[in-house]
């Protein structure tokens, strides 16, 4: 999750009561999104209840403030887009993606491309929306360094571009990454090269893959990058090494994003176990997700299934838990409990209700 946007702001001290109410109703905003977004939220999705009140009417407030902000003669300074930036940070948190996306494109389109802030944070979006199409379409519109270019190096592995990331490797451009991406992408560099050796000479892809192991062992996304990098080589111990390694840089104050990542890979294997132990009480219950889909089939499909499984689908909000596939996976939890009745209860409501695809939505 991106950070709040902090620009230069000023209270008109000319500008009367109207100006001064403003003035004060973003810096309560902008601070309540601060507090949430640079909080607890940097280690966790989940959210309490106020806490996403708090988002949706500092999103709302904002986007009031965005409104005016249009109707200025110079609705592009920097300062008002922020409204807009801010305003849809506070939507995605809280879980309204679709608001979020259709604010950002507003702000974009008013900024008529100049604004490289604005443009880092659409291609940001999309990626925190799974929105590939919006992903190409923000790819090219750039800039080729600093949190521009970590966007870029995101998007190329979202879609497979690895020529694009193999032109990165050993580049100096790399230095003007933010320095808690940096790692991360000069690992994806560095692996997209070792995915083009591979096809002449597997021996030395192979024991520069291993030597990659060992240099970001501490990373956990950059472990899981190079995980991902030995199935597509065939290369089961090495894969296993770095999954290890993945697992083993997971703490409580582990960033959201790394234990996403990890999580999210752990799917992939049918790792159920260790997808329930890095994501439960990490994810919204109350809102439907990716992350909270992944988690819920962990606990349906792990087997023998724990008594947890049943804690963690009463407790889901009746608005998500009602959701088809949510209702198909309770039922497949308590067919492996041997509660064949309840399980073919939530088979039974899961034909009556309309039907979706089996999966978030």
């Amino acid at each position: 999750m991106p950070e709040i946007l902090r620009g230069s702001i000023w209270l008109d001290a000319g500008g009367g009561d109207d100006a001064k109410d403003e003035f004060y109703k973003r810096h309560a905003a902008e601070a309540d999104i601060s507090e949430i977004v640079d909080g607890d939220h940097r280690t966790t999705w989940k959210l309490t209840q106020d806490d996403r009140e708090r988002l949706l009417r500092a999103g709302k407030d904002l986007v009031d403030l965005w409104n005016l902000a249009k109707m200025e003669e110079a609705p592009d300074r920097p300062d008002h887009l922020a409204l807009c930036i801010n305003g849809a940070l506070a939507l995605t948190a809280a879980g309204e993606g679709d608001a979020a996306k259709e604010l950002m494109l507003e702000g974009a389109a008013i900024s008529g491309g100049k604004d490289k802030e604005m443009q880092v944070r659409v291609a940001a979006l999309a990626m925190e929306l799974g929105d590939e199409a919006l992903a190409k379409e923000a790819f090219p519109k750039l800039a080729e360094d600093g949190p521009a270019l970590l966007m870029r190096a995101q998007i190329a592995a979202r879609l497979g571009d690895w020529d694009y990331l193999k032109g990165l490797d050993g580049s100096e451009v790399l230095e003007t990454i933010p320095a808690t991406e940096r790692e991360l992408v000069k690992a994806l560099a560095s692996s997209a090269s070792i995915k083009k050796i591979a096809v002449d000479d597997p021996a030395g892809a192979s024991s520069d893959l291993n030597d990659m192991i060992v240099q970001y062992k501490h990373s956990g996304r950059a472990s899981v990058l190079l995980a991902q990098l030995a199935d597509e080589l065939a290369l089961p111990e090495a894969s296993s090494r770095a999954y290890g390694n993945a697992l083993a840089t997971i703490t409580d104050a582990s960033h959201i994003a790394s234990r996403t990542m990890v999580a999210d890979y752990a799917n992939r294997l049918h790792d159920h176990a260790a997808v329930i132990k890095l994501m439960d009480g990490y994810v919204n219950e109350n809102v439907d997700s990716k992350e909270l889909f992944d988690l819920a089939s962990a606990f349906a499909y792990e087997f023998p299934p724990r008594a947890r499984a049943v804690e963690f689908f009463a407790n889901l909000e009746d608005s998500v838990r009602n959701l088809r596939h949510y209702v198909m996976l309770e039922g497949i939890m308590h067919y492996h409990r041997g509660e064949l009745g309840l399980a073919e209860d939530r088979f039974v409501k899961s034909r009556e209700l309309s039907p979706v695809s089996y999966g978030p939505s």
